[in-house]
């Protein structure tokens, strides 16, 4: 009571986001009338709930907005139960449809800043576990993703730069996703084509035979996939030996002379490894 009776004293009402209500309780109530203080009181509480529901209505607009914007690049996909290879998930992020300047204005106009940045961070940590579970050789880009963060939080980047700099990640993501049907190869021959080059500086006509390799070997193991990769072919030495020879044996025939007995042997090593990986996942080379 003491408390209220100093806010209304002084003339001012203050609500929980800090904003100030001038009042004329001092002048118009009488102090011994408290059934008008009661409907003062009352009035500006009424008011108070009024434009917090106001400012929520416009919160979950701006939100609205910028979901609207980002999910013009989400759609669905009916999973295809004949289909021998593919990651089965329900929806595909096609960064091709984003329009980017259009997300840029939005955030840049946008009183509620903090709204739309939250919705751009969900969208990136989507995009990233998208892009990633189709291709390993992408991690680099959560990690590009969590210095942004960390930076930001710790108090090393101003605001501006923070949006430009998610704006920045997300148009790397962009050409990422563009580099297979640049190159001219599927998801899947993608990542055989970065693994086989991952760590090493190749020639122009060294990195044409890597894509012939990552076509030949990716469609060699497509052919013969209910031959090689068995049930649980992965926990058994025999079939998990045969999946290893018949990836040496693919790369043996295209890989560039560069690749010495060490790096060819690593490489045999690493995409058994990969493939491994994604059978244990539920993922990619599952019968």
């Amino acid at each position: 009571n003491e408390v209220l009776a100093y806010h209304f004293s002084t003339g001012y009402v203050v609500r929980s986001n800090g904003t100030v209500y001038v009042n004329t309780v001092y002048d118009t109530v009488n102090g011994n009338n408290l059934d008008a203080l009661c409907d003062c009181i009352l009035y500006c509480r009424g008011n108070c709930i009024r434009i917090n529901r106001i400012d929520d209505e416009k919160l979950n607009r701006a939100k609205v907005r910028m979901t609207c914007i980002l999910d013009g690049s989400v759609t669905a996909r009916v999973a295809d139960d004949s289909a021998e290879y593919g990651i089965h998930q329900g929806k595909v992020i096609d960064l091709s449809k984003l329009d980017l300047d259009r997300v840029r204005k939005e955030i840049k106009e946008s009183p509620y800043r903090s709204v739309e940045i939250d919705s751009l961070r969900t969208f990136i940590e989507q995009t990233l576990e998208h892009l990633i579970s189709k291709n390993c050789t992408r991690l680099p880009f959560s990690q590009r993703y969590k210095r942004i963060i960390d930076r930001y939080n710790a108090g090393g980047t101003e605001n501006e730069d923070y949006h430009e700099k998610l704006l920045q990640l997300i148009e790397a993501l962009k050409r990422e996703q563009e580099r297979s049907t640049e190159m001219d190869l599927t998801e899947e021959e993608l990542e055989i084509y970065d693994l086989l080059c991952q760590g090493r500086t190749l020639t122009q006509a060294e990195e044409q035979k890597v894509i012939l390799a990552a076509k030949n070997l990716y469609q060699k193991l497509q052919k013969e996939k209910s031959k090689l990769m068995v049930v649980d072919w992965y926990k058994d030495s025999q079939p998990r030996q045969k999946v290893s020879t018949a990836i040496r044996v693919s790369l043996g025939k295209d890989l560039p002379e560069s690749y010495d007995r060490v790096a060819f042997t690593d490489k045999v090593n690493l995409l058994l490894n990969r493939f491994k990986e994604m059978t244990e996942q539920g993922y990619g080379w599952v019968v």
